[in-house]
């Protein structure tokens, strides 16, 4: 939902949970919040009593969308506080973005600013069938300023190709419908994107050997963020470099995108320059490759767990001063602890860490450790 509003020209806000949700809404005084109603310890109907307890939030416009079959007591107590009540099972993309916009008046001002400003960023085009995967690449290119657009097969490109002509194209090979080879056909037959760079990143990326279609690199999955992100880079040369040298530079490290997203979120409004690594080997080399000002970091991973990731830190000359912020779920031993304390800025706990708890304890490490 975030990834559709923020393509439709919309300034989208995330929160993860009720709490949140309440505290976000009286921070930010959205234009209109989207709410759902099942979620655990504050639910939509806790979400929305508060809203309406409170003078600063009263008049925010809700649109429920949820896939709660409503009782008609649940009808009546949501009745006079929600503009538009939407369920999950019957959504249709394009007509809720209509109500969206019908919903807020002023969109036509803020959208067209907005466009305007996604217009200046390099756009590209995901075509990938699989969820997960498309969402890890989409947050891999918007973490680095590409504006990205997903499409599920070579069918579903080819309309997104003509709707919106993108400056790249990364492409999986094997999907239902129109495949990547029949993508690649297809395009080759429409001399007007014909200089669109196609990056091939598939299982099966060796099938591409010997064939006459034509891509511009190929990549064999799993594919590597520090090897993706530099290519990608090479084949846009015109690609306007952001001037974010004065920014401090953070680096969040979690195999938990949601983790990520929720933590991001929280960065929203700062002048920071955020990278995110998803999982421990990533945050290593994208720690030696960007040496941040600051290091957000996860403990439970698999593989390479943060306890690595602090060793393999603490031993390059390059990395070994980076402060580090430990933001866990894990419930520590007085031996883990210790051994931490030597090693950190700071220890957080997911559950007690909120928006600002972590961005006071941010800006004070930062301006312990300005760099000179």
């Amino acid at each position: 939902m975030l990834a559709h509003l923020k393509e439709a020209g919309f300034d989208a806000i995330g929160a993860y949970g009720g709490r949140e949700a309440i505290e976000l809404s009286r921070s930010e005084h959205p234009d209109l919040i989207i709410l759902d109603l099942m979620m655990p310890e504050v639910t939509g109907f806790d979400v929305l009593s508060a809203l309406r307890a409170d003078a600063a939030t009263h008049d925010i416009p809700v649109t429920i969308l949820t896939a709660k079959i409503l009782t008609e007591e649940d009808r009546q107590q949501l009745h006079d506080g929600v503009a538009q009540i939407v369920s999950k099972t019957e959504f249709d993309t394009k007509a809720f973005m209509a109500d969206v916009q019908a919903a807020l008046p002023d969109f036509i001002h803020t959208g067209l600013a907005l466009r305007t400003s996604q217009d200046s960023k390099p756009r590209v085009l995901v075509v990938e069938d699989n969820k997960n995967q498309s969402g890890l690449l989409q947050l891999y290119l918007e973490d680095v300023g590409y504006h990205v657009t997903v499409a599920e097969n070579g069918r579903e490109a080819l309309e997104c190709m003509q709707q919106d002509k993108p400056d790249l194209i990364t492409l999986d090979l094997l999907m239902p419908e129109m495949d990547g080879f029949a993508f690649l056909e297809a395009k080759g037959d429409m001399a007007q994107y014909a200089h669109i760079p196609v990056v091939v990143l598939s299982a099966v990326s060796d099938q591409m050997e010997g064939s006459p279609l034509v891509a511009d690199a190929v990549m064999s999955k799993p594919v590597r963020r520090s090897e993706m992100l530099p290519l990608i880079d090479s084949l846009l040369p015109n690609r306007s470099k952001r001037d974010d040298s004065s920014k401090p530079k953070l680096l969040l490290v979690d195999d938990d995108p949601k983790a990520i997203k929720i933590v991001a979120s929280y960065l929203l409004e700062q002048d920071y320059e955020v990278l995110s690594a998803f999982g421990g080997a990533d945050g290593i080399e994208l720690a030696k490759a960007e040496r941040p000002d600051l290091i957000i970091l996860d403990l439970m991973m698999p593989e390479v767990s943060g306890f690595d990731v602090l060793t393999a830190l603490k031993q390059d000359n390059n990395t070994c001063n980076i402060p580090v912020i430990i933001l866990t779920a894990k419930l520590l031993s007085d031996e883990e602890r210790q051994r931490l304390q030597s090693q950190v800025a700071a220890i957080a706990g997911k559950a007690e860490a909120g928006r600002e708890v972590l961005t006071g304890e941010i800006e004070r490490i930062l301006q312990r450790h300005q760099r000179p």
